[in-house]
């Protein structure tokens, strides 16, 4: 049944509905028939102590008086002497009349039921003694049919309406369910076939409006992937070509014998340069995208952060050996993936390094719950225009290298549920991380 439409689904629950209706209403009567024996009893002994309070009358009055109506019930009487002798119309069946005389002999109480079972239906008796005598009441079992073939009748006649005025919003309900979802198959093929351009609205709040929300959400997330994609394969065509073309002119020049720089070892010096330079965008880019596989599988461990802080800074002191360093670094234990917060540190540096003029003031605070890392610079203002996209991949200032340095920074951050902020503070630019000591 899963296999089929939902449309079919829904026709084959309501047909199965349905019949489970039409059985219970066929079973109903028969399984609850036997409940109501008592009570056809009980109305044939109360009618027999009428009639015993009004005597005995002719047997042509034995009928009730409004007997000639079938639904009503039709309780006759007749004595029965213990001689053998009786008053009885004349319409009584031999066989009921020898089995009423057989049991009236055995039997000791006073008041007793029987019921006999004939071809045409139960016969329900009762046998009374009455000075000597038997006064025997007894009905036959065609009111009781007649009573139960109404209710099933007028139980079908009820069903089948039921049926019927849910026909229409049945049909409805089924177009109403299944034409969104036929909709949210178009859009999901367009998807699988890379097309994304297509947005996706359904005014709906339930469960498939909710459902399409997520597709829509999944087809923009897709569709913004797809576009850094782009962006990312033109950037590094971009940061790539450069390098590449000054290595390959400079080696057909020397191998031409021809010396750019005026002399061998001034064109291969610059050889190494853009080298150096490449290897160090290539390294970049392959990080950045080893953290869009690694953010959720990070190699959590504790560590000495103001440790870490301190080998990067002694490490890259080189790069600009006239800068005045301030550190105030006090020991703090964090927990997270050492490996990151090094290449974050160190793209960090890399861009004070490169803006700082004269010094470069770096502090690390703490407090119960979090760890603060403020680096400074004196170098210029960041440009307004770029301080709003600073953290972007490919984003860079006039001085600026490849445009990934930061983004690294943040997508570290990120990892680990930190936040950077980046401000002008006292004639200089202010990084400053605030990063959780527990995770």
């Amino acid at each position: 049944m899963k296999n089929k439409p939902l449309s079919i689904q829904i026709w084959l629950f309501l047909g199965a509905t349905l019949a489970a209706v039409l059985l219970m209403a066929v079973s109903v009567p028969i399984v609850f028939r036997g409940f109501f024996t008592p009570d056809i009893y009980q109305l044939i002994e109360t009618s027999q102590e009428t009639f015993l309070a009004g005597g005995l009358p002719d047997p042509l009055e034995l009928l009730p008086p409004d007997s000639h109506d079938p639904q009503r019930p039709r309780i006759m009487h007749f004595y029965l002497s213990e001689t053998g002798g009786e008053i009885t119309p004349p319409r009584l069946h031999p066989i009921f009349l020898a089995e009423v005389k057989e049991n009236a002999r055995l039997q000791q109480e006073p008041s007793r039921r029987y019921k006999l079972e004939t071809d045409n239906g139960a016969i329900f008796y009762v046998i009374r003694r009455v000075e000597g005598d038997f006064l025997v009441s007894f009905m036959s079992d065609i009111f009781h049919d007649n009573v139960f073939l109404t209710l099933f009748r007028r139980l079908i006649k009820f069903i089948l309406l039921i049926f019927l005025i849910s026909l229409l919003p049945s049909l409805w309900l089924a177009k109403y369910i299944t034409r969104p979802l036929v909709t949210l198959e178009a859009h999901v093929r367009q998807i699988a076939n890379r097309d994304w351009s297509t947005p996706i609205h359904l005014n709906r709040s339930d469960e498939i409006g909710k459902l399409a929300a997520s597709v829509e959400w999944m087809r923009s997330q897709l569709s913004s992937q797809e576009q850094e994609r782009r962006t990312f394969l033109q950037n590094i065509s971009h940061e790539l070509k450069t390098p590449v073309m000054v290595i390959r002119s400079y080696a057909r020049s020397i191998n031409d014998g021809i010396f750019p720089k005026g002399d061998i070892y001034s064109s291969i010096l610059v050889i190494e340069q853009e080298t150096e330079r490449l290897e160090r965008r290539v390294r970049q880019l392959l990080y950045h995208t080893k953290l869009d596989y690694t953010a959720g599988s990070l190699n959590i461990e504790p560590f000495d952060f103001a440790e870490l802080v301190e080998e990067i800074v002694d490490r890259m002191r080189w790069r600009r050996t006239e800068l005045e360093w301030n550190l105030e670094l006090i020991p703090v234990t964090l927990n997270g993936d050492r490996e990151q917060w090094m290449v974050a540190l160190e793209n960090l540096l890399d861009n004070q390094i490169r803006f700082a003029e004269k010094q470069i003031a770096v502090s690390l605070t703490s407090d119960s719950g979090h760890a603060a890392l403020r680096i400074w610079n004196d170098g210029p203002p960041i440009d307004r225009e770029i301080l709003s996209n600073l953290f972007e991949p490919y984003r860079k200032g006039p001085s600026g290298e490849f445009g990934l340095g930061l983004s690294i920074v943040r997508r570290v951050a990120e990892n680990h549920s930190a936040q950077i902020q980046t401000y002008e503070e006292d004639g200089g630019v202010t990084f400053r991380l605030v990063i959780p000591r527990s995770r």
